[in-house]
Order: C-alpha cells, then sequence, then structure tokens
C-alpha cells in the first residue's frame, strides 16, 4: 500500500505517468530541477493530506461520496484516476462539497459506463493525467467544466458512452460473462439503493450475497424450455447463443443469500418465484411479484426496466 500511495502521489506531483521502478529518480529529479528551493514542510503537508485521502480509497466508508465512488474503483480494478483524486480532495474546502461530490459521480459515470460497454482501460493513464492537467489550469473548479472536458473526449479509448450505446450494452450483453463477478454485483447493489423511496427503510448490502441466475446457467431439462432445433432435429445456432447470452445479462441476474443460491440453483421460475418473494428483502426482488413467467421477452423487458434506472445512476449529461 505504501508503495502504491507513493507511486500514485508522485504521479499526482509530477502530473505525468511514472514508471513503479523510476519514483525515487522521478521525484528527486523534479525536485532538484526547480529555479527556487523546495520547502520540504510544504511537501510533506502534501503528502500527508494524500495519505489521509488513499487511507480513504483502500479503507472506503460507504456514508461519504469517496467512501462509495472508492468501493467502485475496488470493483473496477482501477487505480489511475487517485492522482486526480488527490487534486479534487486537496481543493475540497475551495470549490465546495457539491462540486467535488458532483464530479465523483461523472468520473464514476464514466468508468461504469465504460466498463459495461466493453471500452478499454488501456488509456487511463492518458486520460486521467490529461484531466489533471486540465483541473490545473483552471481558475475555479466546476462540475460542468469538467463535464464538457469528458464529453470532449474521443474514440474507444476515452469516450464517455452515449446512453444508447449504454443501453444496447446493458440490456443484451452477457455481462456476467464478460465482467468480474465483483463488477456485476456493485452495478446490482447501486441499481438496489437506487430503487429506494422515502417510504422505505434503507439499508447497506454489507452482508455477503450471491448472485443468482433467475434462467439458470444449467437448467434442469424439465423444468425450463429446451433449446429450439432445425427442421431436422439439430440445434438452432443463432437460438442457442441468444439464450446464452440472455441467461448472463443483467435482466436476469439479481442478488440472493447463497443459501437460497444453493438451495434453488437450477429449479423452476414457478418454484423460485414464491421463495424470493416470500424470502427477500431486496426492492430489486419486488419485481418478481407481478410476473407469472420467466421467458426470453421477460429477462429483456426486465433488463430494460433495470436499465432506467442505471440510467440515472451513472447519468452523462447533455451540455
Amino acid at each position: 500500500n505504501l508503495l502504491c500511495l507513493l507511486f500514485s502521489f508522485t504521479g499526482y506531483i509530477l502530473g505525468q505517468p511514472v514508471k513503479l521502478g523510476h519514483i525515487f529518480q522521478e521525484f528527486k529529479d523534479w525536485w532538484d530541477n526547480n529555479k527556487e528551493p523546495r520547502s520540504t514542510k510544504d511537501a510533506l503537508s502534501t503528502l500527508a493530506g494524500a495519505s489521509e485521502v488513499y487511507r480513504s480509497l483502500i479503507s472506503p466508508k460507504r456514508d461519504s461520496k469517496l467512501g462509495k465512488f472508492a468501493s467502485v474503483l475496488r470493483a473496477l480494478d482501477t487505480t489511475t484516476v487517485c492522482p486526480v483524486i488527490f487534486f479534487l480532495e486537496s481543493r475540497r474546502s475551495e470549490a465546495g462539497d457539491s462540486e467535488i461530490n458532483g464530479i465523483y459521480d461523472d468520473l464514476e459515470s464514466y468508468l461504469v459506463r465504460r466498463a459495461i460497454c466493453n471500452l478499454t482501460p488501456k488509456n487511463y493513464n492518458r486520460v486521467f493525467f490529461s484531466l489533471l492537467k486540465h483541473l490545473r489550469g483552471q481558475e475555479k473548479i466546476t462540475r460542468l467544466n469538467i463535464q464538457r472536458h469528458l464529453l470532449s473526449l474521443e474514440g474507444e479509448s476515452s469516450v464517455w458512452p452515449d446512453d444508447d450505446s449504454f443501453r444496447q450494452h446493458f440490456v443484451f450483453d452477457p455481462l456476467y460473462e464478460r465482467l468480474r463477478s465483483t463488477r456485476v454485483q456493485m452495478i446490482l447493489d447501486a441499481i438496489e439503493q437506487s430503487l429506494a423511496t422515502s417510504f422505505q427503510e434503507s439499508f447497506s448490502l454489507n452482508t455477503y450475497l450471491s448472485i443468482e441466475h433467475i434462467w439458470p446457467q444449467k437448467p434442469e431439462p424439465s423444468a425450463w424450455p429446451p433449446f429450439p432445433s432445425n427442421e431436422d432435429g439439430t440445434p438452432n445456432l443463432s437460438s442457442f447463443l441468444k439464450r446464452q447470452n440472455l441467461i448472463n445479462s443483467i435482466g436476469n441476474l439479481t442478488l440472493v443469500t447463497p443459501s437460497f443460491n444453493s438451495s434453488l440453483r437450477n429449479r423452476s421460475f414457478t418454484t423460485k418465484q414464491p421463495t424470493i418473494i416470500k424470502e427477500s428483502r431486496l426492492r430489486l426482488n419486488a419485481y418478481f411479484q407481478d410476473i407469472n413467467t420467466w421467458t426470453e421477452e421477460d429477462i429483456i423487458d426486465r433488463g430494460e426496466k433495470l436499465f432506467v434506472y442505471a440510467q440515472q445512476v451513472w447519468a452523462r449529461p447533455k451540455v
């Protein structure tokens, strides 16, 4: 953790990517190559401030905006944004909580949308150091200014996906196959939190939950419809692939306890549904109270409904 802190801190100070094995030399060159002597006291104070921020990133508390954002970064396994976070936190009192927290919402939307749309993270060093340079060139930090900067990025390596692209991937991609389970769980958790209303109790999903496929990955033949066949009796490949994708799409996924997952894993929908309704406290699962079938069309329909919330959680501004 100390090495990671120094790595991110040096990038923050220099305003450019550094090589892990060259941290000391690059910092020394920066320190020495200055017209006026640098203040050791100021540098240590800056490092102390960054270390407190880094502590919040590696041990996130969900009751703060930075803590929630850090949980998302952990699920996405992304640390290249840390120098930007150091800068934003160093300007929090000047810019105000509303602006800084709003910027975290936008950065989260940028990262989550790109992950769901299967866009590469390989260019994030360039993206976020460009953003850091942009931030340092502003007289005043505003959320609107950062939004415009992120929206100006183009190309698959850096674009902020729009709603049409986000919807297509969110609803139809086999996210369970393509993303790590921790990332899918983060997505479902965020949507669960967004479903809360003022009339409902709020609670955090701190306990361990499992991702459940409503239509099982390996269904019992007597409980779920077989794959459509061609006229000659051979499996219809396109239908097979479509169903496999939908089974692993977000519309077919929910969160349950491990005991539920193991006891009802491959059972029929008519067996699963009443247990979900009776046992689950999640608003995510209240959806199943009002349906009687679970077909491929039902999976797509639920995916579309979940997208409405995902679009709000990870909003992309139109400025």
